[in-house]
């Protein structure tokens, strides 16, 4: 059995979104888990990130934070209620952050929450960074999270930014910079409008989902040792132009290349003709063919292959760049 950690933040208790958290914890705990349930709002949990996050200074003078943390984290000097939360994210097998969209992000108080429990040295920094983070590849995360607009007010097409950039501040920024890996955020888009049936059912599914949060395959996400100095991807990314397959573009294809790290970025235009635009990230130029090849798609798709960027071979700068 695994320990859980979810953060939740929401202001009202009999919101959707505290629903959904509470649905996800009542799972996990009757599939035997443990689970650590930190209720921000309800904990009345300071967000603010300033000198109480320490019991004494290393520079009385000038705050800089990292400074006072990595400090507090030599001479064990976190306050006291600051480390018991440091505490539970060390310990934890998984974690979940439960939250309503504001702006296109998170609320203030769990963002505040990842600014002071996430601390240089103690948590992350110096080796400890993606793979080798506190997650260590191993732990997964997961974003609970519910919208005031539809599906397809955040699928690429309208104005709003498409939900995968909004989540990648955290599935990326967050998650995988710590180590954890990503499973798919389960969103309810809208739930204010929806029927009390509707409600009900999604809430059963995402009961079924938190029963297989430890056997869910996860996001493969880039890892550093892929990287030349951190900086230079030694992966080559290449932009496919794919026209002639609006009927029949392979969705779940596309979301299992999404998955493992191939499939980077998805838009589609339809004017003044109808173009998909996938973003891949492969070992090499050869491997992109097959991929399309795989997609089964329809005798009149066709598609061009730009690759993007500079690859690293063997510490040699192979420049196949286009403008």
């Amino acid at each position: 059995m695994a320990h859980i950690l979810i953060v939740h933040a929401h202001p009202e208790p009999q919101s959707f979104s505290s629903s959904l958290a509470h649905t996800y914890r009542d799972r996990l705990l009757a599939e035997g888990h443990t689970v650590d349930f930190k209720d921000l709002y309800a904990l009345g949990f300071q967000p603010v990130s300033d000198r109480r996050n320490f019991q004494q200074a290393v520079d009385a003078d000038y705050y800089k934070q990292q400074a006072e943390e990595r400090h507090a984290t030599e001479v064990n000097g976190f306050a006291p209620d600051l480390e018991a939360h440091m505490q539970d994210l060390e310990r934890c097998d998984a974690l979940v952050f439960s939250f309503p969209l504001w702006w296109f992000s998170m609320p203030a108080i769990l963002k505040g929450w990842v600014d002071r429990v996430f601390a240089m040295v103690r948590i992350y920094g110096g080796p400890k960074l993606y793979e080798n983070g506190l997650g260590q590849a191993r732990r997964p995360a997961r974003i609970l999270l519910t919208t005031g607009g539809p599906p397809e007010h955040y699928d690429s097409l309208g104005l709003n930014p498409p939900m995968s950039s909004i989540l990648a501040t955290i599935e990326h920024g967050i998650f995988w910079f710590n180590g954890f890996l990503p499973l798919p955020a389960t969103v309810a888009y809208g739930p204010a409008r929806w029927t009390p049936e509707q409600r009900t059912a999604f809430l059963q599914q995402a009961s079924e989902e938190a029963s297989n949060l430890m056997q869910q395959p996860p996001s493969i996400l880039p890892r550093m040792e892929q990287f030349e100095g951190g900086l230079t991807d030694r992966h080559l990314r290449t932009r496919v132009e794919l026209r002639g397959a609006q009927d029949a573009l392979p969705a779940d294809a596309l979301r299992e290349l999404q998955r493992i790290g191939i499939l980077t970025d998805l838009r589609i235009s339809t004017t003044p003709e109808w173009i998909a635009y996938l973003d891949l990230r492969t070992p090499a130029l050869g491997d992109v063919e097959p991929i399309l090849q795989n997609l089964a798609l329809p005798p009149a798709a066709e598609w061009t292959i730009r690759p993007l960027q500079a690859k690293i071979l063997n510490g040699a700068a192979d420049r196949r760049l286009t403008s």
